[in-house]
């Protein structure tokens, strides 16, 4: 399972090239992780360093102004801790210990975001798959949502399991 996500990255890492950059109004709304959205293991701020690095390896070179911020002070939505957040091009991770998967979470966001609106053919196939599995795993409690819900609920489920899934690799 190691081996297939890291090809999966490799794959994102080589096709991640925008046709446009420096235009920050594609990912103007910001997406939150709040604690009861994941119950994987807490994970310190050195563990969080190491995820910094490799996400912003990935980008490098493919997504001007990325940014990762850690030990941000995010508070609490409806009395609930934000551990995650994500707008522009910045992923911003609560201080304190967070999820492991909280960083990988609000990086695809940014990722998902920026290949939506200036990625490649490519890249937006490979987001369009990305879609289509989750269309068909939750099929189910997504057809009892309004269309403009829905669409939202499948990139944020997209962007869950992502981060799920680079907890595994």
């Amino acid at each position: 399972r190691k081996a297939q996500w890291w090809n999966v990255w490799e794959k994102v890492r080589s096709i991640l090239g925008v046709t446009e950059v420096g235009i920050k109004e594609a990912a103007t709304k910001e997406q939150l992780q709040l604690a009861r959205q994941t119950k994987l293991r807490r994970v310190k701020l050195e563990e969080q360093k190491k995820q910094k690095e490799f996400f912003t390896e990935v980008a490098k070179d493919k997504i001007p102004g990325f940014n990762i911020k850690l030990n941000q002070k995010l508070g609490k939505r409806n009395g609930e801790r934000i551990l995650g957040s994500a707008s522009e091009y910045t992923a911003r991770i609560a201080k304190g210990e967070v999820r492991e998967d909280t960083l990988p979470h609000e990086v695809s966001h940014v990722f998902t975001t920026v290949l939506e609106a200036f990625g490649t053919p490519e890249a937006k196939r490979l987001l369009q798959t990305g879609l289509n599995a989750v269309r068909k795993h939750y099929r189910k409690e997504l057809s009892k949502l309004s269309p403009e819900k829905r669409k939202e609920q499948e990139y944020e489920l997209l962007n869950q399991t992502v981060g799920e899934m680079a907890t595994e690799a």
